[in-house]
């Protein structure tokens, strides 16, 4: 079995949107395709020095990927229909999502089905509190672009949208499998609302016609809440029977989900699996036996410091991003090879700490 150190009392990094051990900055720009969840955006210890407007990526120059051509859209921001705002509660990030002219005649007409050459489109900002009213925030600092695109026949495997997502400040191999596989991730997470052809985001400004109503009432995460089902260990795949083995897990039973991961994704689950780790007082665990990506959540006993800790541990990739001036040509999101290294470390009430990296066992790369 695989020795791990527990978390220490002490609290110096944090996850997601907060501080984080330094070398690892820039991988937690890595996202969650939409959802599971892109994923860090800037440390609120110390935001980056951006003076006036966030600054944005010119997408004129970016190269295409799966099938979704960035240069076609330019700043469709400045011209497409503003869907809705999203914020994410774990990272601090503020979403805006945008339709080009079809999509957006689809959506006012409350169809169920997108047609060819829809196009949404997501631009999303770290945020910092106002200075002149602290009680909210506001964004301060591009953390990613996404984009999907509806075209059925090129795009069979993924519901027939084709997926891109782009970072600034980030330099990394492109294209091939890696374009397919971030594709998959993100249509795994994207099949939580096929009842609505994909796509996660409902117009806000129509939400009193029926445009606003969808088949189900359930919000997406009471959905990916339902995946995970509770299992007998020996009836797990091996790679997860691995998880557990090497990280000590000795539970005959535990709530279990396999599916389409990368780095952003498993980023983007941590707090849910808490939330749900909690709630059933039961190991969670999230795997790819495919990549070997996994997220485990195992309850701890209760301590003084907080009633419902839990242990969270996952592998990790470390990057070697090039970077480059904010007006240079956004990157691609690509998908990292399995991580060399295990992260361990503790939750409570959305509080995250790490240790420092540990070797990845060899059964799990």
């Amino acid at each position: 079995m695989f020795q791990v150190s527990r978390m220490p009392s002490e609290k110096p990094e944090w996850l997601g949107g907060r501080e984080i051990m330094g070398q690892f900055d820039s991988l937690r720009g890595l996202a969650v395709c939409l959802g599971l969840a892109g994923v860090i955006g800037t440390a609120r210890g110390e935001p980056p020095q951006v003076t006036g407007r966030p600054a944005l990526l010119d997408l004129a120059t970016a190269r295409p990927m799966n099938g979704v051509d960035p240069r076609s859209m330019g700043a469709f921001w400045e011209k497409w229909r503003l869907v809705t705002v999203r914020y994410r509660q774990d990272n601090g990030e503020q979403r805006f999502i945008f339709a080009n002219d079809i999509a957006w005649e689809a959506i006012k007409l409350g169809k169920k089905d997108f047609p060819e050459g829809s196009v949404l489109g997501k631009v999303a900002f770290a945020t910092k509190p106002d200075q002149v009213f602290p009680n909210s925030v506001e964004p301060h600092g591009l953390s990613r672009i996404q984009l999907m695109k509806k075209e059925a026949g090129a795009h069979a495997a993924t519901g027939g949208w084709g997926y891109a997502m782009y970072l600034p400040n980030i330099s990394q191999e492109t294209g091939g499998d890696h374009d397919g596989s971030m594709a998959g991730a993100c249509h795994a997470c994207h099949q939580l609302v096929s009842q609505r052809d994909f796509v996660f985001s409902r117009p806000t400004f129509l939400q009193d016609s029926e445009v606003g109503e969808v088949a189900t009432s359930k919000v997406s995460e009471a959905l990916f809440e339902d995946q995970f089902q509770l299992v007998a260990v020996t009836s797990l795949p091996a790679y997860s029977r691995a998880v557990l083995s090497e990280l000590g897990v000795t539970q005959s039973q535990i709530k279990y989900h396999a599916m389409p991961l990368f780095v952003g994704s498993l980023e983007e689950s941590i707090g849910p699996l808490t939330s749900y780790a909690e709630k059933f007082n039961q190991p969670h665990l999230l795997a790819d036996n495919e990549s070997h990506h996994f997220l485990l959540v195992l309850p701890q006993p209760s301590t003084p410091a907080c009633k419902h800790p839990m242990e969270v541990s996952m592998n990790d990739v470390l990057p070697t991003p090039v970077q480059t001036p904010r007006s240079a040509v956004p990157a691609p999101m690509t998908i990292p090879p399995p991580g060399p290294f295990l992260r361990l470390g503790t939750a409570c009430a959305g509080v995250n700490a790490w240790t420092a990296p540990l070797p990845l066992p060899k059964a799990l790369r």
